[in-house]
């Protein structure tokens, strides 16, 4: 028995180290090609409203580092030095689609780059299946964690839980 649970725990060790290192790898083609969207563009069309809600591609960068900074920051105990806006921050909410004119690119970017090595530090760091807790209003309820675009996104909407225990879901 004790082979067993020794075999077992190999095993666990094995596919947890594969998760981590597929999730680097998702995760660094996924934040580069997002930069990369930016690479030849003027300020002009990195800040051009691309939807009605004013969502420019600048933005989207902004956007993914402040969410990426949260989920695998602050649901994991692992906040992020810099400060952000808080999560139940109605005069807040939406802004981070796009850049403001006091927002340059290279601090934009800057603050991405930051946040990866932030992230990545939080992926090494944890067990793949470490629990989380989605901060939000004012019920409690589950939720999980899904990798499907290779961001964590969780299963709820910003109307509906609060505390919500999550945890990484191997891809």
């Amino acid at each position: 028995m004790n082979l067993l649970s020794s075999g077992y725990a190999r095993l666990i060790r094995v596919i947890d180290e594969f998760a981590k290192a597929h999730l680097h790898e998702h995760l660094s083609w996924v934040r580069e090609a997002l930069v990369w969207k930016l690479d030849g563009l003027s300020d002009y069309d990195i800040r051009r409203p691309l939807t009605m809600t004013g969502t420019n591609l600048l933005g989207l960068v902004k956007h993914n580092a402040i969410s990426d900074c949260r989920y695998f920051g602050e649901v994991f105990g692992r906040p992020f030095t810099e400060p952000l806006p808080r999560w139940d921050d109605q005069n807040a909410r939406g802004t981070d689609h796009w850049a403001t004119e006091d927002e340059t690119r290279e601090a934009i970017v800057g603050l991405y780059r930051r946040v990866w090595a932030h992230v990545d530090a939080t992926i090494d760091v944890l067990q793949i299946d470490s629990p989380g807790l989605c901060p939000g209003g004012t019920r409690t309820s589950s939720c999980s964690t899904s990798w499907s675009t290779g961001c964590p996104t969780p299963l709820v909407t910003p109307d509906t839980p609060t505390s919500c225990v999550s945890s990484w879901t191997a891809p």
